[in-house]
């Protein structure tokens, strides 16, 4: 990392902004991680419906697209 900031140069009140400003990104961006996540099960949940109704009329669609994923 040719850009890494001289964090030893900065005052301490530069760093303590810093920080905090770090944690309050870092707090938003785990709430749209977890936002993403329910999406990606409610995406999940009613993609599982799809495909078992397909597998009720007779398409062959395989077993890992209905039990979640590949096992490994």
């Amino acid at each position: 990392m040719n850009d890494l900031p001289n964090f030893a140069a900065w005052s301490n009140k530069n760093l303590a902004d810093f920080a905090v400003e770090a944690y309050l990104k870092m707090q938003e961006q785990q709430d749209y991680i977890m936002q993403l996540q329910g999406d990606f099960k409610d995406a999940m949940v009613e993609l599982r419906k799809l495909t078992s109704n397909r597998l009720d009329v007779g398409n062959s669609i395989p077993p890992t697209l209905t039990k979640g994923g590949p096992s490994r």
